[in-house]
This record gives structure tokens, C-alpha cells and sequence, in this order.
């Protein structure tokens, strides 16, 4: 529906600069429709450090931690989730997850 508000086609929003919110917004509303339907008491967060390493999605429920990176590309590589991984690293995070187009 946002697309059709925004008159993107599946041609227009890959070539636009906000094909990559687009497809993170698609994403949030995804991951809180799953965890709405689970009896998880999980929370989601957006996060960036000083140094502007950030993660698109930070789920806590209690002490456990996922991270979720999303890229609005077919074939991601590493550097596209170089952020996420330090991160990672440095909370000791559960899971590392890349959501790709």
C-alpha cells in the first residue's frame, strides 16, 4: 500500500532513494506482525553507536538479543554487514540475521 501511496512501481522503487526505507519499513511491519503473534514479550529497537556502525533492528526479549540487518539488494556481501557484525561482537548478540530483498 505504500508503494501505490508513493506511485512506485516495482521499477521505480529500486531506483529510488527511498527504496531502502521502503523495504525497512516493510521489514519492522513484518517482525512486529511475528512477534504480536507469539506470546513473545520481545521489544524492537533501532541502534547506532558513536562511531555510526548501526543495526536496523535490535530484538530484546529479557536477556537475549537478536540482531537484524536489512539490505534492499539481491546479493548483499560482507561489507554490508559490517556494522551489524561488530556490534554483534561486542554485546554478544544470540543471533545475526541479514534480510535480503
Amino acid at each position: 500500500m505504500m508503494c501505490f501511496l508513493l506511485g512506485f512501481g516495482p521499477e521505480t522503487l529500486a531506483r529510488s532513494p527511498l527504496g531502502g526505507a521502503v523495504f525497512e519499513t516493510m521489514v519492522f511491519g513484518e517482525l512486529r506482525k511475528k512477534l504480536r503473534t507469539t506470546d513473545r514479550r520481545s521489544r524492537i529497537f533501532f541502534y547506532r553507536d558513536r562511531d555510526g556502525q548501526e543495526v536496523d533492528f535490535v530484538i530484546v526479549e529479557g536477556t537475549d538479543v537478536e540482531l537484524v540487518e536489512c539490505k534492499a539488494k539481491e546479493i548483499p556481501d560482507r561489507r554490508d554487514t559490517i556494522g551489524v557484525r561488530r556490534i554483534g561482537e561486542r554485546i554478544e548478540a544470540g543471533g545475526l540475521h541479514s534480510v535480503r530483498r
